[in-house]
Parts: C-alpha cells; sequence; structure tokens
C-alpha cells in the first residue's frame, strides 16, 4: 500500500478531497516552503507571510472536491499564492520591518562568533536595502521578479499566473531590473 509521500501533488488533492488527512498533510509539507517563500518575498514581513501560508492551505483544503488538474499542482497553488498577496496588500499598508528593532537580529549573529560586527552590519545593511527596494517595485513587476528569479519560473508560466501575455512579462521583468539597478547602484562595488 501506498504512503502519501509516494504520490503526486494531484493524486494527494484528490485524496484530500475524500477527507485523507495524512495526504493534506503531505501536500503542506511539500509546499509550505515554497508558499512561505513567495509571500515573504512580496510582503516582506514574516507574520503576513505565515498567514498567507496559512490562507492557502485552507483553499486548497476547500478547493479539493473541484480541483481539476488542468496544470501541474505548483502553477495552481502559487496562482492561489499571488491573488493573496495581491489583496493583502491591496487592503491594507502592511507593517513595516524597519519598525522592528532591526539590531536584534544583529546583536544575536555577532554573538555567535561568526563575521565581525562590520561585516554583519554591512550584510544587514545589503539585505535591508535589497528589500525595500523589491517592495517598493510595483505590484505586478514585484510579483514577476520574484515568480521569476527567486521561484523559477517560466515567462510563459508567470504570463499564466499573472493572466497575461509573455511580451508583457518580458516588459514587467525588464522594469523591474531597471528600477532595482537604479536604485541599488550604491551597493554595486
Amino acid at each position: 500500500m501506498n504512503t502519501p509521500a509516494q504520490y503526486s501533488d494531484e493524486e494527494l488533492v484528490a485524496l484530500v478531497a475524500v477527507g485523507n488527512h495524512d495526504a493534506f498533510q503531505t501536500l503542506m509539507a511539500r509546499h509550505a516552503r515554497l508558499v512561505f517563500s513567495v509571500a515573504y518575498r512580496h510582503l516582506g514581513v514574516r507574520e503576513d507571510a505565515e498567514d498567507i501560508v496559512q490562507d492557502t492551505f485552507t483553499r486548497v483544503l476547500k478547493a479539493a472536491p473541484r480541483y481539476r488538474p488542468d496544470a501541474p499542482f505548483r502553477t495552481y497553488l502559487l496562482t492561489i499564492v499571488t491573488r493573496l498577496c495581491l489583496n493583502r496588500r491591496a487592503r491594507a499598508n502592511t507593517r513595516s520591518e524597519e519598525t522592528r528593532d532591526p539590531m536584534s537580529e544583529v546583536f544575536r549573529r555577532v554573538q555567535t562568533h561568526g563575521p565581525s560586527p562590520e561585516e554583519v552590519l554591512l550584510q544587514d545593511e545589503r539585505a535591508r536595502a535589497v528589500r525595500r527596494a523589491i517592495l517598493a517595485l510595483p505590484e505586478d513587476q514585484r510579483m514577476a521578479l520574484i515568480l521569476f528569479r527567486f521561484e523559477g519560473l517560466s515567462y510563459e508560466a508567470i504570463a499564466v499566473l499573472l493572466g497575461r501575455r509573455v511580451s508583457a512579462i518580458t516588459s514587467l521583468l525588464w522594469r523591474a531590473r531597471q528600477r532595482l539597478r537604479a536604485e541599488l547602484i550604491s551597493y554595486v562595488a
């Protein structure tokens, strides 16, 4: 007898549709990191990304009986994540990461005998600058960039997810890169 881990995603969704809890847990274990990664890169706030993970899998659970594998499950999942992220940003201004104490992470890492305090501060400054620059991109550019650069999706797959033509995705990514290059020029050695 097969265990849920041996099934494809599409087979797992079919099992979830008939109430198989283990199949749902397997789907979550396989894809929670992907969902969190996309949500965090889009929203920039850990707690919001964690909420998106919960909301995404709640939707998968509720929609399982209606799921039709017209596209790979990963594409279906990324569509849900993308819409939830865009909706969350549209509903309210998210908390800024800058309102938290950015030095607490620096002090924690310095105490572990890692890089020097100056190196840690420089790395953190660069990371925050990149994160701010990505978060400052227009919604469509940001999501296209995240899906392409961080999730490795093709232009065609992104076009399907965002409901755009491939030529529009090419343009979005070009504009996103230009904005990031201009914003981060001072960090290029």
